[in-house]
């Protein structure tokens, strides 16, 4: 058996709230707590929200399996009392039609990093 290096994916995507996250918004949590996912660096998770589908791809986007565990979609709005934050079970990262931006977890900690989103004829793709 020879060793791979991996490295442990736990990652969000956010769509609204702007850059600040400000409620309401939606967004998928792929790995985290209970839904470990380790890749190699060769690896990628492709995430699909027309057909609710997450994929590991090879280097070359060769389908390799399905993550379908590894992915929570969730709500994020405002609490009762307008001040605390509530997650609650969402569709999936629901996209609305023009471009978009889509928010992700930053691994240097450093806040929301950001990517364009391209929404054409009502399906929207991220890599």
């Amino acid at each position: 058996m020879t060793a791979t290096a991996v490295y442990d994916l736990a990652l969000r995507l956010r769509v609204g709230g702007g850059s600040s996250g400000t409620r309401p918004f939606n967004r998928i949590a792929i790995g985290e707590v209970g839904r470990k996912v380790l890749l190699p660096s060769t690896n990628a998770v492709w995430v699909d929200t027309d057909r609710r589908t997450v994929e590991l791809r090879d280097g070359s986007g060769v389908y390799l399996r399905s993550l379908p565990w590894a992915v929570r979609p969730e709500a994020v709005v405002d609490g009762p009392d307008a001040v605390t934050r509530t997650i609650i079970a969402a569709d999936w990262l629901p996209i609305p039609a023009g471009d978009q931006a889509v928010y992700h977890t930053d691994p240097s900690v450093a806040g929301w990093g950001q990517l364009d989103l391209t929404y054409v004829w009502r399906e929207g793709y991220w890599r």
